[in-house]
């Protein structure tokens, strides 16, 4: 009689405390992975838009390289061709000699030096900007790259945490817990 009132009180203990209890903890641990796998989903999505983000910053790298070569030689072509009308100009009037009265030909070709000097100046301005313009991609370039690492690492931490989860544990205890408690019911 005596043992058949305390299975009667486990028994009740087990419907009344523990099951409730048991599925109260159940749902916040159901509750803590579905947050784990939301949190992870969105930093894979950052992870995502980082990666594009650092591919486009890689590609416009290279855009800027190809750009600035183009314009080097672009500028050593200019440079040559202003040597090689300097270098008419000097031998044009030192052949010639100009009566006083007629100062139209050295106009011109100070004019025609002048502009000359005005476009490779010009050019060398383009080039120093695109220099600058290539000098920060390289620094926004290096940002990226260090905060893509970071939250790889972060990453890294989450996937760690998640896998060794010990709300998992603790349910098989319980379970564990239950079924000791219904062999001594049998």
């Amino acid at each position: 009689m005596f043992l058949n009132g305390v299975m009667i009180m486990i028994k009740q203990f087990v419907e009344q405390q523990l099951v409730p209890f048991y599925d109260h903890f159940k749902k916040h641990i159901q509750a803590a992975n579905d947050t784990f796998f939301k949190e992870v989903k969105e930093y894979e999505q950052i992870f995502d838009e980082l990666e594009a983000e650092y591919e486009q910053c890689v590609l416009d790298n290279k855009n800027l390289t190809i750009e600035k070569k183009n314009l080097l030689i672009r500028n050593d072509g200019l440079i040559a061709d202003c040597l090689e009308k300097d270098i008419c100009s000097i031998v044009l009037t030192s052949d010639i000699v100009v009566p006083p009265s007629s100062n139209c030909l050295c106009e011109d070709l100070r004019s025609a030096c002048d502009r000359e000097h005005t476009k490779v100046l010009e050019l060398e301005a383009e080039i120093s900007k695109q220099k600058q313009l290539f000098i920060e991609s390289e620094k926004r370039f290096a940002f990226l790259e260090q905060n893509y690492v970071c939250l790889q690492l972060k990453f890294q931490n989450y996937k760690q945490c998640i896998d060794t989860s010990s709300a998992s544990n603790a349910i098989f205890e319980i379970n564990k817990l239950r079924q000791q408690l219904q062999g001594k019911d049998g």
